[in-house]
C-alpha cells in the first residue's frame, strides 16, 4: 500500500506542478495581452492627435481649394453657355429643361408644309 500511496502522492505532485505551470503561463499571457492592449491604446491616442493636428494644418488649404472649385465650375458653365451661344445652332441646350420643352412644343405646333421642311426636321432630329 505504501507503493500505491507514494505513486498517488507523486501523481498529485505532478498534477500540482502542471497546474502551477498552467497558471503561470496564463498570468504571463494575460500580462502580455494587457501590455499589447495598452500599447495599442497609446498608439491610437498618438495617431488621433497627429491626425487632428494635420487636419487643422490642412484646413485652410482645403477651404481655399473648395472655393477655387466652385469658381472653376462657374467658369466652365459660363464657357459652355458661351460656346452654345456662338455656335448659332437651333438645337436646344439639353442641360436646360425649359429649352428642351420649348423646342418640343414649337416643333409639335409647327406644321410641315413641304418636303424640304420635313427633311430639315429629320436632319435636326439626327443631330440631337
Amino acid at each position: 500500500m505504501s507503493v500505491s500511496v507514494s505513486v498517488s502522492v507523486a501523481m498529485i505532485m505532478a498534477m500540482a506542478v502542471a497546474l502551477f505551470l498552467a497558471v503561470a503561463v496564463a498570468v504571463v499571457v494575460c500580462g502580455y495581452v494587457q501590455r499589447l492592449a495598452e500599447e495599442k491604446r497609446q498608439w491610437l491616442e498618438m495617431e488621433t492627435t497627429r491626425m487632428e493636428e494635420e487636419k487643422e494644418e490642412h484646413l485652410p488649404l482645403l477651404q481655399r481649394r473648395a472655393k477655387q472649385l466652385i469658381v472653376e465650375q462657374g467658369r466652365r458653365e459660363e464657357k459652355g453657355e458661351w460656346e452654345n451661344f456662338i455656335s448659332c445652332t437651333h438645337l436646344p441646350d439639353f442641360g436646360q429643361d425649359s429649352e428642351l420643352s420649348t423646342f418640343i412644343t414649337l416643333w409639335e405646333e409647327t406644321p410641315d408644309k413641304d418636303l424640304e421642311q420635313v427633311l430639315q426636321h429629320e436632319y435636326i432630329l439626327m443631330h440631337l
